[in-house]
């Protein structure tokens, strides 16, 4: 059994980027989005740069080879898993809430759009979840997780 994780999804590459755009995305609401808000709103910014790093530490890719005791699906369940909840956070914070708050002030049949919007950037993301899931058995040669 292989021990290490997909390369594809977990490269150091793909990782920087995650981290850099977790970084970058609430600064750019706070700045660009959302200038009128107050100071009080920086606390947004180093929670989202703690969080990533927390996902890059634990789960993308170090966590699976830090923690040895754990088995192959375990592993794979956890960084599959806490990275499209990453993605998912990121693509909320850079699409979904600036829309959200912009089609609210304008009018409602607008924000129930947006609001579908989301619903879709979420189904979408849970298909490519089953992709990922699917591709990181296949590169790992584990056939546990065929079930799901």
């Amino acid at each position: 059994m292989n021990d290490r994780l997909p390369g594809s999804l977990f490269a150091r590459g793909s990782l920087r980027l995650l981290v850099g755009t977790a970084v970058a995305v609430p600064i750019y609401n706070l700045l660009v989005v959302m200038p009128d808000k107050s100071i009080s709103d920086w606390f947004k910014v180093p929670l989202c740069v703690v969080f990533a790093l927390c996902a890059a530490l634990t789960s993308i890719p170090a966590g699976a080879s830090l923690r040895h005791n754990l088995d192959q699906e375990t592993r794979l369940h956890r960084a599959v898993g806490t990275y499209f909840l990453f993605l998912a956070l990121l693509i909320f914070q850079a699409l979904a809430f600036p829309a959200l708050k912009a089609t609210w002030e304008s009018s409602q049949p607008t924000f129930i759009a947006a609001g579908t919007l989301v619903a879709v950037e979420a189904l979408v993301l849970s298909y490519l979840k089953k992709i990922a899931w699917d591709r990181a058995v296949k590169l790992t040669g584990d056939s546990v997780a065929h079930g799901q």
